[in-house]
């Protein structure tokens, strides 16, 4: 019999957005996967704790097992160990004896029920009458710092640990940049949110504008979106990987499903690169992956594009990885496994600001968001939710589309692509103005009177008047940030 303690990060996306400053979110990414690692913890447990070797590294999740009970001082102590290298996070842990760790995983439904549980809050906290600290506002500053800007900047522990990552992180990408050459691609890592925000150069006065533009601003420079996703079904997963009762298979599996979630952000970093010309650096910022989690910023301008490529990625991806993994394992369970892979999906959330907009706001909406899409989609198919705080100042309950239609007019165009930037306009106006139980009847006049036969072959086609209003505001907000090859396309 072996004892598992299991401990977690708790709100990680939370944590990470806590600063405004990329370099010190890019920085705290960095040192969640570092210092949860394997290879930088071997060691540092006190015995009879080791490093459990049963499920795959993820990023904020560590797993010690030990040939002995353990007691609540032996379980706190290990707990204050990542205490101490991630300061600003708060932990949880779990601890279960068993014959192996997918049956301490069955046994307590991965510490959701019996086993006991443990809390640990923040060892770097804001504290009445010390200086707060420049990075996050969530800490008491300890030291200060000269930084590039030339000003003394006074930073808390935690900020401190982010911010020497970043610093290292910068060194590597300089030295990689340097590397290239002039030979090489031109784009490296965007190390502030304005360079997201201007990933390619504007051309020259007089010059034609190549890059990609969207349909409802002839300018989207100085906005940036942020993408929230999570897995649908990844329980059902897991409950069917668990059947199996093998830990070799948990940790394939478990390992199948970080990859694909991993793999589905480069593919959408590299299918969104296809539509730049010249970059300065790469269209996006991966805060936060792991696991079933995405947490990324994107230029706003090829937003649209990166969620649904990782949307599309990830569903084909899993099953792929889903299928490499199941090697071995007996032919009805794996067929089982397979099914549950199957109908796995993503619940995409994202927020539209302006690179200035506070971080922490832009996560609020973007989780908002995610949720929207999780609750439209049902935990049956992959669901894209959108809010454009330039705008609003909420998420709109309307305001989401299946990925499987969003990639459709992604190739086909989008649904309102025929009317002019003026039109929708005038029925964006409209429908704001309009009360909702006349606005069916004021937009088919005006339909009538500038004779556009599509909007009224629309509302007739819809069988619900009052979701023909809801989804007609949710395809002329979403044009807004919607992709237009060139500035012709915007009429």
């Amino acid at each position: 019999m072996t004892t598992y303690l299991v401990i977690g990060a708790v709100r990680i996306q939370q944590w990470i957005t806590r600063s405004p400053r990329l370099a010190l979110t890019r920085g705290a990414s960095l040192a969640l996967t570092q210092r949860t690692s394997s290879q930088y913890l071997h060691g540092r447990f006190a015995s009879p704790l080791r490093l459990s070797e049963a499920v795959p590294e993820i990023a904020g999740v560590v797993v010690l097992e030990s040939d002995e009970d353990l007691d609540d001082s032996q379980v706190l102590n290990a707990m204050k160990v990542l205490g101490v290298e991630l300061p600003g996070i708060e932990w949880t842990a779990w601890v279960a004896a068993a014959p192996s760790y997918i049956q301490a995983y069955r046994d307590t439904d991965g510490g959701q029920r019996g086993g006991r549980t443990y809390h640990l809050a923040p060892a770097s906290r804001r504290l009445p009458m010390l200086v707060e600290c420049e990075g996050c506002h969530e800490e008491s500053a300890t030291v200060k710092r000269l930084l590039p800007d030339g000003k003394s900047h006074s930073y808390g522990e935690d900020c401190e640990i982010r911010r020497g990552f970043h610093e290292e992180e910068l060194k590597r990408l300089r030295a990689a940049y340097a590397a290239a050459g002039p030979d090489g691609n031109g784009a490296t890592e965007a190390t502030q949110f304005d360079h997201l925000a201007h990933v390619e150069p504007r051309p020259e006065k007089g010059e034609r504008d190549p890059r990609l533009h969207v349909m409802g601003r002839r300018d989207a420079d100085n906005h940036i979106a942020l993408v929230a996703a999570d897995g649908n079904r990844i329980g059902d997963f897991f409950k069917a990987v668990a059947d199996v009762g093998d830990a070799a298979v948990h940790t394939r599996l478990s390992k199948a499903l970080d990859d694909a979630t991993r793999k589905a952000c480069v593919e959408a970093r590299q299918k969104t690169e296809r539509h730049m010309t010249k970059p300065q650096y790469y269209p996006d910022v991966i805060h936060y992956v792991g696991g079933d989690d995405v947490l990324a910023s994107v230029a706003g301008r090829f937003a649209w594009i990166w969620a649904v490529a990782l949307g599309e990625a990830f569903e084909r991806g899993f099953q792929d990885e889903v299928e490499r993994a199941l090697a071995g394992v007996p032919a009805q369970q794996a067929s089982a496994i397979r099914q549950t892979a199957k109908a796995a999906s993503l619940g995409i959330g994202m927020v539209f600001t302006q690179v200035k907009e506070p971080f922490a706001l832009a996560r609020e909406f973007s989780g908002k968001a995610e949720s929207l899409a999780k609750r439209a989609g049902q935990g049956k198919r992959s669901v894209i939710a959108w809010a454009d705080t330039t705008v609003d100042d909420r998420v709109l309950g309307g305001h989401h589309i299946g990925l499987a239609e969003a990639s459709m007019q992604l190739s086909e165009g989008h649904a309102l692509s025929s009317l002019t930037s003026s039109a929708r306009s005038t029925l964006t106006e409209l429908l704001r103005k309009t009360p909702s139980h006349m606005q069916l009847d004021r937009i088919y006049e005006w339909a009538s009177r500038t004779r556009n036969e599509r909007i009224k072959d629309r509302l007739i086609r819809e069988t619900d008047p009052d979701k023909g209003c809801v989804t007609l505001a949710a395809d002329l907000d979403r044009a807004r940030w919607w992709p237009a090859a060139h500035l012709e396309e915007i009429r």
